[in-house]
């Protein structure tokens, strides 16, 4: 599921807001660290990686929203 607010935490980087949610769903560290990267390279967010929400546009807001629902399927 896709907010149309995204739903983001603020004060978060992409990298984190996408690792609390696997966090949530029981993923390894290990998991984290090798699938974050990996989707948001997928979106084309990877040189976004260490950026907070506020940090990117909307359609980029939009995107970190898509990982974060792409990586828990």
């Amino acid at each position: 599921m896709v907010f149309q607010d995204f739903k983001l935490l603020p004060n978060k980087t992409a990298y984190e807001n996408i690792a609390f949610a696997m966090e949530a769903a029981g993923k390894t560290d290990a998991e984290i660290s090798t699938d974050v990267p990996h989707v948001l390279e997928l979106v084309d967010l990877g040189s976004k990686i260490f950026h907070f929400p506020h940090q990117m546009s909307g359609g980029e807001q939009q995107r970190l929203a898509l990982a974060r629902a792409i990586i828990n399927k």
